[in-house]
């Protein structure tokens, strides 16, 4: 089972209580708006009939030189796929692209919409998202314009609906074919985000156990000569074997972040 396909199945029928330190079973079905875009079934979004052109799944670069990404942010290799809107021709300048999420009828409190996204290029215009409720889009809730950089980016935003909602991604032409615009890996959790606009990675958390590469040889300090920082929610950047032992991370913050440097064997 994909860590996309556990995490749905835990948001399904658990919410993590902060506050209390505590975990209460509720039921809600916000974890089906998280997708990693590997499945052609897309996880049940479908493109707006009312826009002006369709998101287009893709794996590798996107056919446009100096624009788009070069693999997804999943496997982070070329075969990965994720969505993106194409803005060459025939496309003209503010033509908008919009992607519809399931619906959620969870409204029992906050949801955390978490996502990447890639905005690389001269003509890059905007994307938009919005929580839809019914048939009004409303204002959008988080907003990024123009080049972000050759790179993944991450962001988050917090959405509350007393009623039913979708959340829509909305992508628009810039003035020029160098502005395709990708997103990948959205995640939506039960719960407000954090403060920084920073998504978690698709995986499942850590909370405060890692483990050390306790059996690497002395000689090999080729990936490990710096502290390993492990942040709550991410992987170690090591591979490690799954029969290494389980070491409880010391002194962990409140905020969940601890550094920690190997161990080697005597």
């Amino acid at each position: 089972m994909s860590e996309f396909a556990l995490l749905k199945l835990f948001d399904l029928f658990v919410i993590r209580s902060e506050d209390l330190g505590q975990t209460s079973t509720v039921s809600n079905n916000v974890g089906i708006l998280s997708c990693d875009f590997e499945s052609s079934s897309i996880c049940g979004y479908t493109q707006d009939k009312s826009d002006n052109f369709d998101w287009t799944r893709n794996h590798g670069g996107t056919g446009s030189a100096n624009t788009g990404p070069f693999s997804d942010h999943t496997l982070g290799t070329t075969s990965g796929n994720y969505m993106y809107i194409e803005t060459s021709r025939p496309r003209t300048p503010n033509q908008k692209a919009r992607l519809l999420s399931p619906m959620t009828s969870y409204t029992t409190g906050a949801a955390c919409v978490s996502f990447w996204y890639h905005m690389y290029g001269r003509n890059i215009g905007a994307l938009n998202l919005y929580s839809k409720v019914g048939s009004t889009l409303g204002q959008p809730i988080w907003t990024r314009h123009s080049n972000q950089g050759n790179q993944w980016s991450t962001g988050q935003v917090t959405v509350q609906s007393s009623q039913a909602y979708q959340i829509v991604f909305e992508g628009i032409v810039g003035n020029g074919y160098a502005g395709d615009i990708a997103i990948d890996d959205v995640r939506v959790t039960a719960g407000a985000c954090g403060a920084s606009d920073k998504a978690t990675p698709p995986v499942v958390k850590l909370a405060q156990t890692m483990i050390t590469p306790k059996t690497m040889d002395k000689g090999d300090t080729s990936s490990l000569k710096q502290a390993v920082l492990v942040h709550q929610g991410r992987k170690p950047n090591f591979r490690v074997s799954p029969f290494l032992p389980l070491e409880r991370a010391p002194n962990v913050s409140s905020s969940g972040t601890t550094c920690m440097a190997p161990t080697w064997a005597q």
